[in-house]
């Protein structure tokens, strides 16, 4: 009968919901997108010319600040 129900709802009820979202968050095309999301915010930190730490100007690309030598990523 839940399922009857739901065909006429515009979201699906909160158990399934919680379910398909659990299903998702497990699954391999979640995490690949994931890893993906995160790499590029890396390589985005590491793209600014200032050292996201103390500041100082740094060559956009290095990896560490030369100043402070803090990891930019």
């Amino acid at each position: 009968m839940e399922s009857l129900s739901e065909l006429f709802r515009t979201h699906p009820l909160y158990a399934n919901r919680f379910r398909l979202v659990k299903e998702y968050s497990e699954s391999e095309e979640f995490l690949r997108a994931r890893r993906k999301i995160e790499l590029k915010q890396n390589l985005l930190k590491a793209l600014v010319p200032l050292c996201r730490y103390c500041g100082e100007k740094k060559r956009i690309g290095e990896m560490f600040c030369p100043v402070c030598g803090r990891c930019q990523t």
